[in-house]
């Protein structure tokens, strides 16, 4: 007759489960931080006085965000968007307060890092 022995290391094993809660934690985090980018960037800057502009709300909705594992990639396919909220941002939208997500993340990035850190907490 064979004896098999089998060797449970709970320890690892709880270790591997905590570090498997903590990185749902980060996934949900960084869903949460996204969604708050988002939200800010689909947010409008008041519209300038006496303009005859009607703004129709397409940049504002086609903000996307895609998450893959622990990374978020944020993007908005308007064909004028790159030089509204983009990175060919004109001048005159900065001036009339056009955020790109750069400023959003230097604006918001405490507020966004402690929604973050909170997922990360919970586990």
């Amino acid at each position: 007759m064979t004896i098999v022995r089998v060797r449970v290391e709970f320890g690892q094993t709880l270790a591997a489960l905590d570090r498997l809660a903590q990185l749902r934690g980060a996934q949900r985090g960084l869903a949460a931080g996204g969604a708050l980018i988002l939200s800010r960037l689909a947010t409008y800057p008041p519209q300038r006085p006496n303009s005859r502009y009607r703004r129709t709300g397409t940049l504002g909705r086609r903000w996307t965000m895609r998450q893959q594992g622990l990374q978020v990639t944020i993007g908005n396919n308007t064909p004028y968007a790159p030089e509204v909220q983009g990175d060919k941002q004109l001048a005159f939208h900065r001036e009339t307060g056009w955020q790109t997500p750069e400023d959003v993340v230097e604006k918001h990035g405490r507020e966004i890092e402690a929604v973050i850190l909170s997922y990360l907490s919970q586990g």
